[in-house]
């Protein structure tokens, strides 16, 4: 993969959201098929995640699972990162930069960095026409 394309793939994105009377841009990026959204505040009832074997890969915990090939989306454990739940929805809050990366194959999405921040972490959808169902994006 040329640097050109990695740049495209892992560029931050914006995102316009209103906030009452007022739009604000707020940022997002994408690894493969998880989205890391940010968002001003963690939700006020979210309980902290303490991640445990089943949860890890590759010294990350595991932010969107790999349907087939193991190789999953995670996010690199550190000091100054910590994971919130609320409602199956994944946050995270890190003091220092961290990075997503895929856990077994590195070259398959380029590793990105996640800038201190609240993120709210989702998995892409996709809409299949034929079958009429919407559904999470497979990797």
């Amino acid at each position: 993969m040329s640097e050109k394309q990695k740049n495209i793939i892992s560029r931050d994105m914006e995102l316009e959201v209103k906030k009452g009377e007022q739009l604000m841009k707020k940022k997002y990026k994408g690894h493969g098929e998880a989205l890391f959204l940010e968002v001003d505040e963690l939700p006020k009832d979210a309980k902290k995640v303490i991640p445990n074997g089943s949860m890890l890969a590759a010294g990350g915990l595991i932010v969107a699972n790999s349907e087939t090939s193991g190789n999953h989306h995670v996010v690199e454990l550190k000091e100054g990162v910590e994971f919130f739940e609320r409602d199956g929805v994944l946050y995270m809050k890190n003091t220092q930069p961290t990075k997503a990366y895929c856990s077994l194959d590195r070259t398959r999405h380029p590793e990105i960095e996640l800038e201190p921040k609240i993120w709210k972490i989702k998995i892409q959808k996709e809409f299949d026409l034929l079958e009429r169902v919407r559904r999470n994006v497979a990797d």
